[in-house]
């Protein structure tokens, strides 16, 4: 009899040790838990008062690089236009070559042809539309690379400067949807508005289990007690 009521108290004395380990650490981790919880709140909330200029500053930066892709649209388009202007007298100044090296090899051998006395005073005259023909000759066919690049060129221009436009258009868009509508920030107070709700959401749970911690605490503590005193054991 006396052995089994021993092995009862012994049982009974681990059990309040148990309570009393369970409570403490429900009750630190609680304790923790509230700490975190306190210290995400002020964290959320100097978000949430930040928030606001830190969306203004970057609308305003998504507003000026739309204007800087407009610009560099505009200038694109404009350059593709003066490229367009310019293929074709290019390519006019090269027909003209066409046409002028047969006429300075003619007058090359004309100014040669012209004999005084068996002397040929035109010799000069002569040998000079020559170098001018020889300079001239091939530069046809340059001219029209250039034209033809020149065009290539505009083409690649005007499909940047429509890229371009559309880019300034999404980023326009996107600075509209993250400015304030009506002139109030609603993303800070969205986000403070969330912060208080897990806030409380937090604190419910961490009361949750911090109530059954202090519960076995107590437990514990009065089985001890009751163990500890002769009196009750009894």
């Amino acid at each position: 009899m006396l052995i089994a009521e021993a092995r009862t108290r012994s049982a009974l004395r681990r059990l309040a040790i148990g309570l009393i380990v369970y409570g403490v650490v429900g009750l630190v981790v609680a304790a923790i838990g509230l700490a975190i919880v306190v210290s995400t709140a002020g964290r959320l909330g100097s978000l949430s008062a930040e928030l606001p200029a830190e969306v203004d500053r970057l609308t305003g930066i998504l507003d000026r690089t739309a204007v800087a892709l407009d610009e560099a649209g505009a200038t694109a388009l404009s350059f593709s236009g003066t490229i367009d202007r310019t293929g074709p007298a290019v390519r006019q100044a090269a027909t003209a070559v066409r046409g002028i090296v047969p006429e300075l090899r003619d007058l090359e051998r004309q100014a040669g042809a012209v004999s005084i006395l068996g002397s040929q005073p035109l010799g000069g005259i002569a040998s000079l539309f020559g170098d001018i023909a020889g300079e001239l000759e091939g530069l046809d066919a340059q001219l029209d690379g250039i034209a033809e690049q020149l065009s290539a060129n505009g083409g690649v221009l005007k499909t940047n400067a429509t890229s371009l436009a559309a880019l300034a258009g999404e980023v326009r868009t996107l600075s509209e949807r993250l400015a304030p509508s009506g002139g109030t920030s609603s993303s800070g107070s969205s986000l403070g508005d969330a912060g208080q709700g897990l806030g409380i959401v937090l604190a419910v749970l961490i009361v949750l289990a911090a109530v059954p911690a202090a519960g076995a605490v107590a437990m514990g503590v009065w089985l001890r007690r009751l163990l500890d005193d002769p009196v009750r054991s009894t």
